[in-house]
């Protein structure tokens, strides 16, 4: 898989299973690759060569566990949505690759600070993300149901010994509470009780830095930048950590009518504690100007406390595909 492509895997790492297998097969420059089932691909570009080219719908794969909250017992995150982040301090020119590496080091040091909170051997992982989207054409689930813009991530896992998560519940709701969809992790396999398909798996650890750490380790493969700022974030300071992709020239992106030339992935942590803000999707577009198309709001994280009787039941639930 190309780096292009895999700037824009969510970085958020799993809960797969929300909206199947129907949407895995991705169209660039008229060859077709297969990304493993259970996958999250959002908003994969197009061929630069031909922008007309069809590019997956980022809403018909595996959505994952976006969530990283608040540890239990920990001080409230908070709400980051009412104020953008203000830089107190830039990079004036292109970190180099010495600089780079304690970029990621820096974020990887951070990342296992708020896991051995938040991951703490066996029990019960609840999460709880909003995300919030901008789009200029909305989604469907293969049934035909529109799914919202913006929606509430609610995940259950179960972890073992080692802190891998052997089974998993996995809501979508809507800002409302409505389900859009359910999906189940049990026996290694995978079910999405919504769209009626289940495919194979296995134990993973979650993420609760939502992947961005794993995201970082990559930039040098996949030819990607990373950059480090103070800013303050609705009044808090934190390290706000970027990782830019150039595109050789103006891409086509599934659900955006104009082509873009650059994208961004920016996540924003406590230095003290190491907790993940607030993470979002940035989008320049071939003007030059900056869009933000998603924003995933940390809202609550509990450890060790059991999911109700009603959540626990689906995972008894069985699919027929």
């Amino acid at each position: 898989m190309s780096k292009r492509k895999m700037l824009f895997i969510p970085i958020l790492l799993l809960v797969v299973g929300l909206v199947g297998i129907s949407g895995a097969l991705v169209q660039v420059s008229g060859q077709q690759s297969e990304p493993p089932v259970g996958t999250p691909q959002p908003d994969l570009p197009c061929s630069s060569d031909a922008v007309t080219a069809q590019a997956v719908n980022p809403d018909e794969l595996s959505l994952v566990s976006r969530p990283l909250p608040q540890a239990r017992g920990t001080p409230q995150i908070g709400d980051t949505t009412a104020a953008p982040a203000t830089a107190s301090e830039s990079l004036a020119r292109p970190a180099s690759a010495d600089e780079q590496q304690a970029i990621l080091q820096t974020v990887q040091t951070l990342m296992a600070q708020w896991s051995d909170t938040v991951l703490q051997g066996s029990g019960w992982l609840h999460m709880v993300t909003h995300h919030m989207r901008d789009k200029d054409r909305g989604s469907s689930l293969p049934n035909g149901q529109a799914i919202p813009l913006n929606y509430i991530s609610e995940t259950w896992y179960r972890l073992d010994d080692q802190g891998q998560a052997v089974e998993v519940i996995a809501f979508m709701r809507s800002e409302d509470g409505e389900p859009v969809q359910i999906s189940t992790f049990r026996g290694n396999i995978w079910r999405n009780l919504t769209v009626g398909e289940k495919w194979d798996g296995e134990p993973f650890m979650p993420r609760p830095d939502l992947g961005f750490s794993a995201d970082a380790a990559q930039a040098r493969e996949w030819g990607s930048t990373l950059s480090q700022q103070t800013v303050t974030l609705a009044g808090r300071t934190a390290l706000r950590f970027t990782m830019r992709d150039e595109f050789g020239s103006p891409l086509l992106m599934e659900g955006y009518a104009q082509p873009v030339i650059s994208a961004e992935r920016r996540a924003y942590f406590d230095a003290r504690s190491g907790a993940l803000f607030l993470l979002e999707r940035v989008l320049v577009i071939a003007d030059g100007k900056e869009r933000v198309v998603e924003r995933m709001d940390p809202i609550t994280i509990e450890y060790s406390v059991e999911p109700p009787a009603e959540v626990l039941a689906f995972l008894q639930q069985e699919v027929t595909k």
